[in-house]
């Protein structure tokens, strides 16, 4: 057996899980809070970019 490799018993593989279930469920909350505020922040400093970008698209009729 290698010297770097070490057995694992159940309750470490166990534990290692539960951590990243954890690590998980931290990032998704943080996605939910942030996003939203995030979303409104881009949107108005994109906004200038978005109206031009699209006036420059053939306008329906015409």
């Amino acid at each position: 057996m290698d010297s770097d490799l070490k057995p694992h018993t159940l309750e470490s593989v166990i534990s290692v899980i539960e951590n990243a279930h954890h690590i998980k469920r931290h990032v998704e909350f943080r996605y939910h809070f942030i996003a939203p505020f995030y979303d409104v922040f881009l949107a108005r400093l994109t906004a200038g970019s978005r109206q031009r970008s699209l006036s420059r698209l053939p306008q329906q009729g015409a």
